[in-house]
């Protein structure tokens, strides 16, 4: 089901510079109900992507991301909105002594939220996937700040990489 909910052409030029350029660490997208229902990109995180290098240490490739988590986390908190949100992530992380870097597909969804809020963002992802991020193969949904940290988003990517 859809919700007839279009992507705004801002949100293919933002996804192309984290996914292609690194501008962004993560940008949050939101349905822009005053005008148009458009989804349209709300805030780009501009703390720049990783750049790696082999012989880094994992640890530090875990702390950058770690800190663009946290960074994320104050956001959705601060945002003082209890309306659900649309995130993509540049996660970097280190698996097998290997740095892996995977851009995710993030339903931020709070409890809080009212019913229509969340049944329009569920009823709209696909527009966004399909517009621009169709290329993605971690999808995330998390509905509580607690549940959105470090260690359960790791986890998370891990499992649906099959690492």
């Amino acid at each position: 089901m859809t919700s007839g909910v279009k992507c705004s052409s801002e949100c293919t030029a933002v996804y192309l510079a984290l996914k292609n350029k690194r501008v962004y660490r993560y940008i949050v997208f939101k349905v822009d109900r005053g005008h148009t229902e458009d989804i349209v990109p709300e805030f780009m995180n501009e703390d720049r992507a990783i750049e790696f290098t082999l012989s880094q240490k994992g640890v530090e490739v875990n702390n950058k991301t770690r800190s663009g988590v946290t960074s994320l986390i104050s956001y959705l908190r601060d945002s003082s909105q209890n309306e659900p949100r649309y995130i993509v992530f540049n996660f970097a992380f280190v698996s097998e002594d290997r740095i892996q870097e995977k851009v995710i597909f993030i339903l931020w969804s709070p409890e809080s939220s009212s019913v229509k809020h969340k049944m329009l963002y569920s009823s709209s992802k696909d527009a966004l996937r399909k517009c621009v991020c169709n290329d993605i193969t971690v999808d995330l949904h998390y509905d509580e700040l607690e549940d959105l940290g470090w260690d359960s988003m790791l986890k998370d990517v891990k499992y649906q990489l099959h690492l």
